[in-house]
């Protein structure tokens, strides 16, 4: 029987940074879980409503060892007591590839 991590549509890359959230002129910070190229899974979030819209500029590092930010736009669609749950609203081109590519290089589950 497949996990659920060999059962996602989208590989998730484990990121241990802190981002800022901005929601409007008010910015709080918390700490990526992991990420993949659809959204990304926030521990110790800011009390986020379920349909809240965020902004986020997330580091990722580039294959060069370069350090690169990818800003988002996002929706809280999933909160539970331990992490909450944004998808990633449609991104720019050039930020979905740096997002994209970061996840492939880094992610050790599987897609089906």
């Amino acid at each position: 029987m497949k996990t659920l991590a060999e059962k996602r549509r989208f590989p998730r890359a484990p990121l241990p940074y802190r981002l800022e959230i901005g929601r409007g002129s008010h910015h709080e910070t918390a700490r990526i879980a992991d990420i993949s190229e659809r959204g990304v899974r926030l521990c110790n979030a800011p009390d986020l409503p379920f349909d809240q819209d965020v902004e986020m500029t997330i580091p990722l590092r580039r294959q060069d060892g370069k350090n690169a930010t990818c800003r988002v736009v996002g929706q809280v669609v999933r909160r539970d007591d331990k992490s909450v749950g944004v998808h990633f609203l449609p991104l720019l081109p050039a930020d979905m590839l740096r997002l994209r590519d970061f996840v492939w290089r880094n992610s050790a589950a599987e897609v089906w």
